[in-house]
């Protein structure tokens, strides 16, 4: 089993110090989607940061906030619309 990363946000410092990849990235995150203290962060906050660092590094970023929590009532059809997006259609 993995152990857990030690930082916070381990995957955006990863990015920050790689090089830029030819990739389109989609990150999407719901208003209500906390940390297990209930007082936001995790998700929500990581993935702001994860599109801010790949924005400066030049990537192109389709970042989507929805009014929402992490469930997957959701994901159905966000899924399909997003990897149009992502193919151009």
């Amino acid at each position: 089993m993995l152990s857990p990363p030690r930082h916070r946000n381990w995957l955006a410092r990863q990015f920050a110090v790689s090089r830029k990849l030819a990739v389109k990235f989609y990150i999407e995150a719901g208003a209500f989607e906390f940390d297990t203290d209930g007082r936001g962060g995790d998700i929500l906050e990581a993935s702001r940061e994860l599109r801010d660092v790949l924005q400066a590094k030049g990537n192109e970023v389709h970042y989507h906030q929805f009014v929402g929590g992490h469930d997957g009532l959701i994901w159905p059809g966000m899924l399909v619309d997003r990897l149009s997006a992502l193919m151009g259609r």
